[in-house]
């Protein structure tokens, strides 16, 4: 239900100011798991991101009231698979057995070379197909 209500509130709002996006995110064929989507602004280079969101079954979104002011955007995406530890471990002490591992090849995160243009008064649906 949450996920629709984001869906449905794609789009620009806040007084028109500031855009919505949403869209699908698949690795090899198959919609991302989990992970996380920035937006970096393109102009001037920056490396504070915009805004970001996290990756649920291969969708991610960000609401209007939420969003991200129209203009291009660097994208970054990552999703880190291996060892995790649960809330309990981690406040016992505990360490994970091995360090998590970056599942996206570095060419969508760390060397991007991913772009979108968000615009005012458009749904700003974006869908990547990693590779």
């Amino acid at each position: 239900c949450v996920l629709a209500l984001v869906l449905l509130a794609g789009g620009c709002g806040n007084g028109g100011k500031l855009c919505g996006v949403q869209g699908n995110v698949s690795l090899a064929g198959t919609p991302l798991e989990q992970g996380t989507i920035t937006f970096y602004p393109t102009s001037p280079e920056s490396q504070v991101p915009a805004g970001g969101a996290l990756i649920q079954d291969g969708k991610f979104a960000i609401a209007a009231d939420q969003g991200l002011e129209p203009g291009k955007y660097k994208v970054t995406i990552s999703a880190m698979e291996g060892a995790s530890i649960s809330p309990a471990d981690y406040a016992a002490g505990k360490s994970p057995v091995a360090a998590p591992k970056e599942k996206v090849p570095a060419k969508y995160n760390s060397q991007s070379q991913l772009t979108v243009e968000l615009k005012l008064g458009r749904a700003n649906q974006v869908d990547f197909k990693l590779e």
